[in-house]
């Protein structure tokens, strides 16, 4: 399934995971190998489940960068 060694969730790794999924689930469906259309489903569900902690990863990213801003970080705003 997933052989990224990368612990951080990826949105290019979940969109191949995603499509590499969805290519062995139609071709175990064409060729009736019920065991390939299952590693196609579970590879899709990990690809749907990495993006999802991507975009988390970049929510978090994006709220941390506006805190760190906004209480002293980088803050032009608070000069006397």
């Amino acid at each position: 399934m997933n052989n990224n060694t990368n612990t951080t969730p990826s949105n290019l790794n979940a969109a191949k995971n995603q499509a590499m999924g969805n290519v062995k689930d139609t071709a175990g469906n064409m060729m009736n190998d019920r065991s390939m259309q299952a590693e196609g489903k579970g590879q899709n569900a990990g690809g749907k489940a990495e993006e999802m902690g991507a975009k988390a990863n970049d929510m978090w990213q994006d709220a941390k960068s506006k805190m760190e801003n906004a209480f002293g970080g980088n803050n032009t705003n608070n000069k006397p």
